[in-house]
C-alpha cells in the first residue's frame, strides 16, 4: 500500500516565486522571460501558446533534486534519478549505501498521467477538476521540475485570482503524490506509513547530525496525482494544528493527513488479498454495529450483557506497555494477533506514537466519541475503500522472539477475545452477579467540537482494527468483542 505526501509550491528555495502567470499575447508569450524561468522543453510548449479568453496559462516549479536542492522544509526529499545515497548511521544488518531508484527524471512525468488541478485536495474524481497540466518537463540543467498549468478563466473565480497572480500577489499551490515507502537518509529505515517511521524521522526531521548529514526522507518512486490551490500554505495550517504538541516541523506525510489529501479511489490497484478480506470484514463489524444499537435500545438486554461480560476491558499497565514499547513494531502487531488481543484506542495511541502519546492524550475522549458505529459511518462516508487498502496494520512475516513472546502472553488471560480466557471472564461476571450495560454516550451531533484531527485518528483505529480481526481469524468471538469495545470507550 502507498502512502501519501503533500509538497508545498514555495517549500524549496528557487531564487524566484513558485508560481507564474505566462503573458501570451498576439504573437505569442515572452520567450526572454520564459527561458529566464522554464526549461527549453517547455519554452518550445509554450511559444506555441496564443491569448483565448477562456483560459490562462501558469508556470509552476514543482520541486527541486536532492542532489542540488536538499530537502524541502517539511523534510522530504526527491532525487533526480537512480544512484546511490551514503547513509549517516545505518541500523544493525543495514548496509551503508541506499541505491535508489528511478527518481524525478522517470517519475515527475506522472503529472501528465495522473494528475488535476483541484481545489484543497479533494482529488477524487476527476470531473471536479479546476484545471489541467498542460505540460511538464524535468529541467536537467535547473535540476528540478515545472508544470504549465491551465485554468478556466470563467469558473472557480479564476479570473480574480489570476488579476492577483498578475499583481505580484502570491497563490499557493501544493501537490500530492503517492509513494510506497521513504527512507531515513539517516539509518535507511523504510517506512510504508508514518506510523513506521524510525526516531530520526519522527523526531529529528530536517536537523544536521554531527557527522553534517541531514535527516530527511528520500523519496525515490513519487508518483503525483494531485495539484491543489489551496487557501493558505498547507504547513501553516498544519503547525497551527500542532502547536500545542510543540512540533516544529510537520513532514509531507502528516500535512497530507491534516489536509486530507488521500490517494483516489480511481488510482488504487484492485485491491490485494488482505485488502479484499478486510473490505468483507467491515462489512460484517458494520453489522454488528447495527445489532448493538438495535439490542442496546431495550433495557436490561441479556446480549448485550453476555457481549460485555466477555469483552477486555481496561487498559494495558504502564510497565507491560514499556515491554512492547522499543520492540520491533511488525513483531508486537503479529503476536497481538497472534494472541487474539486488539489493543485498546488509548493503548493503540501509546504503542505507535510512543514519546509523543503525552501531547495528544487529552484529544482522546473526542476520539472516543467517535468510535461507536464507526464502520457504518466509513461505509456511509465512501472512506472504507480507503482504510481496507492500508497495510500500514497488517502484520508483517517476521520472527518473533522469546522476549516478545513471553510479554504478550502476560496479557492473554485479560485482553484475549480467544475463547479460553472469554469463557473464564463470563463465569467469573456471572461469580460476581455483576450487571453490565453500556454507558450512555452522545450522538456525533451532540458532542462538543469533534475536530478534524479526531475524526483522523478514529479513522487511523479503525484500520488497525481490520488488519486486527483479519490476522486474528475473524472469528465470531474475536469480531463481536472487537466492536463493542468501541462503545465500551465512548
Amino acid at each position: 500500500m502507498a502512502f501519501v505526501k503533500v509538497v508545498q509550491s514555495d517549500s524549496f528555495d528557487f531564487g524566484m516565486p513558485a508560481l507564474s502567470l505566462i503573458d501570451v499575447h498576439s504573437r505569442g508569450m515572452d520567450k526572454a522571460w520564459m527561458m529566464k524561468r522554464a526549461s527549453s522543453a517547455l519554452v518550445s510548449v509554450a511559444k506555441e501558446l496564443r491569448p483565448n479568453p477562456d483560459y490562462a496559462y501558469l508556470h509552476l516549479i514543482s520541486m527541486g533534486a536532492q542532489e542540488s536542492f536538499g530537502c524541502n522544509r517539511n523534510g522530504d526529499g526527491f532525487n533526480e534519478k537512480a544512484g546511490q545515497y551514503v547513509l549517516d548511521d545505518p541500523k544493525p544488518g543495514q548496509s551503508k549505501i541506499y541505491n535508489m531508484a528511478g527518481g524525478l527524471v522517470e517519475h515527475h512525468r506522472t503529472f501528465t498521467k495522473h494528475a488535476h488541478v483541484f481545489r484543497h485536495h479533494k482529488n477524487d474524481d476527476p470531473k471536479y477538476a479546476v484545471g489541467d497540466v498542460y505540460a511538464e518537463h524535468y529541467n536537467p540543467i535547473m535540476k528540478r521540475g515545472e508544470l504549465i498549468i491551465r485554468v478556466p478563466l470563467k469558473e472557480n473565480d479564476w479570473d480574480k485570482k489570476i488579476h492577483k497572480l498578475a499583481s505580484d500577489k502570491p497563490i499557493a499551490f501544493s501537490m500530492a503524490c503517492k509513494v510506497a515507502h521513504d527512507v531515513c537518509t539517516s539509518c535507511g529505515n523504510k517506512s510504508p506509513s508514518r506510523v513506521r517511521y524510525c526516531d530520526h524521522l519522527r523526531d529529528h526531521m530536517t536537523e544536521i547530525t554531527k557527522s553534517g548529514h541531514q535527516i530527511f526522507a528520500i523519496n525515490d518512486v513519487p508518483q503525483f496525482f494531485d495539484i491543489s490551490e489551496v487557501i493558505r500554505p498547507a504547513d501553516r495550517i498544519a503547525y497551527s494544528l500542532y502547536k500545542a504538541a510543540n512540533m516544529s516541523i510537520v513532514g509531507g506525510a502528516e500535512l497530507a493527513e491534516q489536509l486530507g489529501a488521500y490517494l483516489p479511489s480511481r488510482l488504487i490497484l484492485p485491491g490485494s488479498k488482505n485488502a479484499n478480506a478486510k473490505e468483507a470484514l467491515a462489512h460484517k463489524l458494520a453489522d454488528i454495529e447495527k445489532q448493538i444499537e438495535l439490542i442496546a435500545t431495550k433495557n436490561d438486554n441479556p446480549q448485550i450483557k453476555e457481549l460485555i461480560s466477555s469483552t477486555p476491558c481496561g487498559n494495558i499497565s504502564s510497565s507491560e506497555m514499556e515491554g512492547l514499547q522499543g520492540e520491533d513494531f511488525d513483531s508486537v502487531i503479529a503476536a497481538l494477533a497472534d494472541a487474539k488481543i486488539c489493543l485498546s484506542l488509548r493503548d493503540f495511541l501509546q504503542l505507535t506514537l510512543g514519546s509523543k502519546y503525552n501531547a495528544v492524550a487529552g484529544g482522546i475522549p473526542a476520539v472516543e466519541d467517535m468510535m461507536p458505529g464507526i464502520f457504518s459511518r466509513l461505509m456511509k462516508e465512501g472512506s472504507i475503500e480507503e482504510c481496507v487498502s492500508d497495510s500500514a496494520y497488517d502484520p508483517r512475516p517476521t520472527a518473533i522472539s522469546r522476549r516478545i513472546k513471553e510479554n504478550v502472553g502476560k496479557l492473554v488471560e485479560k485482553f484475549s477475545s480467544a475463547s479460553g480466557p472469554t469463557e473464564r471472564r463470563m463465569m467469573i461476571a456471572a461469580i460476581r452477579g455483576s450487571s453490565p450495560s453500556l454507558p450512555e454516550r452522545r450522538s456525533l451531533k451532540q458532542a462538543s467540537a469533534v475536530s478534524a484531527s479526531a475524526a483522523q485518528v478514529a479513522k487511523e483505529y479503525a484500520k488497525y482494527q481490520l488488519s486486527f480481526v483479519r490476522a486474528a481469524g475473524a472469528d465470531n468471538l474475536t469480531n463481536g468483542s472487537t466492536v463493542i469495545r468501541n462503545y465500551l470507550n465512548g
